[in-house]
This record gives structure tokens, C-alpha cells and sequence, in this order.
């Protein structure tokens, strides 16, 4: 069989997943991996002397139980808690990468990739080394993206007077978060109810004056206790900053605010690309305003212009590290042209950029991604494939539904330690049994 060569940009999760799945199901393959960081792990490699403009913060545990959250016949250690701390996590996939990957894979480090473009049949992609300053040019008969979607925070631009708290260092994204230490004593709003939104406000609340959660609907002012000093608040109007005034859609007005903190998720940002490039895979540019959906893709994976790149965990509300290792193995059969992705008419595009343009699955539905995936992956079984996917039995289906419920309680559990704490005068932080 003939060699080819495979390009993975990011060594997080996607990028490692792919890797290992690779490894094991297309010998066929060279492949190389390029992260722009010292060691693996992407968003959950934090090192303490190095945590600025990182996604991560001091204390955080995961969103989903560890029998969830694992590799397929990759367990966590049996004494980790049932929500991984954030080292737990770095550990496991450092511990996963050695098993796999190690020695196995060219893995660059230290490595940006500042260019990706298609030259005929092959891919270009040019880096530079971070250290060093050298410039390289590689290519590769296919590409896969595994750079996540936690670069590039999204704040709302529809709110007067914001600019100014950023520029008086009064706001930022829940990106530049680290710790509570900064809002001893202060009044602050976090705005957003998604998991960070809860977990910064609880742990704020352990040191701060007032605590506020700007919130987009009434379903979420049940997100914490009746006894909380969190208090739920409607999404904000306007700001002003001279004045130290938030006015609400609602028309009330909170005075005396110190901070704001925008838990607003992220935007895509493939900056590696040039703009034709994304508007031929992708139909869009991913500026600010547009850089939360993308079109055109095949089961969010493949461009159906271009079948030899891939991108892998595009989609949020998931179970990130199992589907991974899924979607790569449909990337093994795609690129090695054992399934072939369809041709679409108009119609047929059209449906797909109105109803799977949006990688914010709704709550509860991924599974049916998962299982259609798995359908299509089973249509070109092979006896030689070594590596296999976690299947979505009917235990691990009724897990996940009731997964969102559990994490829940497990926010509220946190608010209780936070007041706690509060009551004994200490910061914020977790002990496990």
C-alpha cells in the first residue's frame, strides 16, 4: 500500500485522539503533529509559570463524570473523583499520549502553523517555531484540524459604554480568568449561565461583596440555591462607567459595580487559513459577527468541497474525548476512500446549512450524532481495524441524559462550599475526599 502523509494541527484532545486512531487503523500513514505549546494537552495544559492567555483557571473540575469522559479502554485512575480536576485531566491525557502516541507520531512542539493552503493534491502548511524563529514548510496528502474552539472569546458588541470597562481593566472574558482573589469585597456581574458562568460565580462568591449572574432566560434563575448570594439578574442593556452603573432589559438599574466578567463562549478562529480558503470550505470568513456557526460541512467533520481535510470537535454540548476517537475513525475511511462522501444538489445543501450550520447541539441530541455516526462507520467495518470506538450502549445513553441534572447538583453542592467559605473568611478552593 502506498505511504501518505497526514498533518494534525493541535495536540489536545481531537488532536490526540486522532493520532491514536490513526496509529492503529492506517498504517498506511505518516503522521505528524504540531502544537504551538511546550507539551500536549491543549486548553487542559496549565502550567504555573506560564498561565496568562490561557483558557484554564486555578480551580476546576469537569463538566462530565469520568465514566463519560474517557477514551475508549482508556480509564481514568480508579481513585480520581467522579468530576476530573483539571490536573486529574492533564495527567490522563498525558498518560494516554505516551501510550499511544509516543514515539509513534512526529510531534512537533514549540510549533505554530501560520499558513495552511491546497497546492494541487497536496496541503502546504507552514510553520514557525516559537523558540527558534525557523520557518519550515511541510506537506501532506491530508490535513486534520484539531485546534478546538476555546481561542478566540466572543464579547457582545450590541452593549453600549462596554468598551470602556475593558479599557479601564473593569471586564473581561472568563478566557483571562485565573482565580477569586481579584474580587475581594467588590460587586460583580458575571454575565453568561453556561458552565464557566456558574463555576466563576460561585467561586467569586467565596470573596466578593455582591454577585451577580446576568442570565438570558427564566429556566436559569433556578441555577442556584434559594439561599445563594448569587443573585439572577436579566441580560444587560447598557453600561456606564464613569457612573459605575449596569441598567438591565428589564429597566433596573445596578449601581456601584467594580466588575464584569463575560462568560460569552468562543468563536472559531482558524487564523491559518486565508480568507478564500474559509469561504470555500466554509462559505463564511468567521469574522466576529459570523464566527460561531459553520456551513457546508458533511456530519460537521468534512467540506464537501474538499474531502482531505477534516476537523475534528467542532461541535460543543458533546462528549468531547470518545467522539474524537469516533470521528477520527470515519476520517481513516474517508481519506483512505472507503466511504465516499455524496455530491449534493442546491436543495440538498441548503437543508444541511439550515438545520446542521449549528455546532451547539441541543441539549440531549448528541447522542443521535453519535449513533449516526456509528451507522456510518459500521457500513465499512473492516476485520483489520484494530482500534474500536466506544459504543453508545443503552446504560451509557441513559448516563448522559441524566448527566446535565447530576452536574447541576454537583453547581449547587459548589455554591454551598463557596458560602461556606465565605463564612470562614477563606478564598475559594476544593477538597476531595
Amino acid at each position: 500500500m502506498n505511504r501518505k502523509s497526514l498533518g494534525i494541527i493541535g495536540a489536545g484532545p481531537g488532536g490526540l485522539a486522532t493520532a491514536r486512531v490513526f496509529l492503529a487503523n492506517a498504517k498506511n500513514y505518516d503522521i505528524s503533529l504540531f502544537t504551538d505549546d511546550m507539551d500536549i494537552g491543549g486548553v487542559w495544559y496549565y502550567p504555573d509559570d506560564d498561565k496568562a492567555d490561557r483558557v484554564m483557571y486555578d480551580i476546576l473540575e469537569t463538566n462530565i463524570p469520568k465514566n463519560l469522559m474517557q477514551f475508549s479502554g482508556f480509564p481514568f485512575e480508579s481513585d480520581t473523583f467522579k468530576y476530573p480536576t483539571r490536573q486529574d485531566v492533564w495527567r490522563y491525557l498525558k498518560r494516554y499520549y505516551i501510550e499511544f502516541i509516543d514515539r509513534q507520531a512526529q510531534v512537533h512542539f514549540h510549533t505554530e502553523v501560520v499558513k495552511l493552503t491546497k497546492n494541487g493534491e497536496h496541503w502546504e502548511m507552514e510553520t514557525v517555531n516559537r523558540l527558534t524563529g525557523h520557518a519550515e514548510s511541510h506537506f501532506f496528502d491530508n490535513v486534520v484540524v484539531a485546534t478546538g474552539h476555546f481561542k478566540t472569546p466572543f464579547i457582545p458588541e450590541d452593549v453600549p459604554g462596554l468598551q470602556e470597562w475593558f479599557s479601564n481593566n473593569a471586564a473581561m472574558h472568563s478566557k483571562n480568568y485565573q482565580n477569586c482573589l481579584f474580587a475581594e469585597g467588590k460587586n460583580v456581574i458575571v454575565v453568561g449561565s453556561g458552565s464557566s458562568g456558574q463555576d466563576i460565580a460561585n467561586q467569586i462568591s467565596s470573596v466578593a461583596n455582591t454577585v451577580y449572574n446576568s442570565v438570558r432566560t427564566e429556566n436559569d434563575n433556578a441555577l442556584y440555591d434559594e439561599d445563594s448570594i448569587i443573585q439572577t439578574i436579566p441580560a444587560i442593556q447598557e453600561v456606564n462607567w464613569e457612573c459605575r452603573r449596569v441598567t438591565l432589559i428589564n429597566g433596573q438599574c445596578l449601581n456601584d459595580i467594580d466588575f464584569l466578567i463575560y462568560a460569552t463562549g468562543y468563536v472559531f478562529d482558524f487564523k491559518f487559513l486565508e480568507d478564500n480558503l474559509l469561504s470555500q470550505l466554509f462559505n463564511t470568513t468567521l469574522d466576529i459577527h459570523t464566527g460561531k456557526k459553520l456551513f457546508n460541512l458533511w456530519n460537521h467533520l468534512f467540506p464537501l468541497c474538499d474531502c482531505t481535510i477534516a476537523f475534528s470537535l467542532l461541535l460543543q454540548m458533546v462528549v468531547p474525548f470518545p467522539l474524537a476517537e469516533l470521528q477520527a475513525c470515519l476520517m481513516v475511511k474517508v481519506f483512505n476512500k472507503e466511504i465516499t462522501i455524496p455530491k449534493l444538489d442546491k436543495s440538498e445543501m441548503e437543508a444541511i446549512n439550515k438545520y446542521e450550520s449549528d455546532q451547539n447541539l441541543p441539549t440531549g441530541t448528541d447522542i443521535e450524532y453519535y449513533k449516526k455516526l456509528q451507522i456510518i462507520l459500521d457500513s465499512a467495518a473492516n476485520i483489520r481495524d484494530e482500534f474500536v470506538p466506544v459504543k453508545w450502549t443503552a446504560a451509557l445513553k441513559q448516563a448522559r441524559l441524566s448527566s446535565g441534572q447530576e452536574k447541576r447538583q454537583r453547581n449547587k453542592q459548589l455554591g454551598r462550599v463557596a458560602r461556606r467559605l465565605r463564612l470562614q473568611h477563606e478564598p475559594y478552593h476544593l477538597e476531595y475526599p
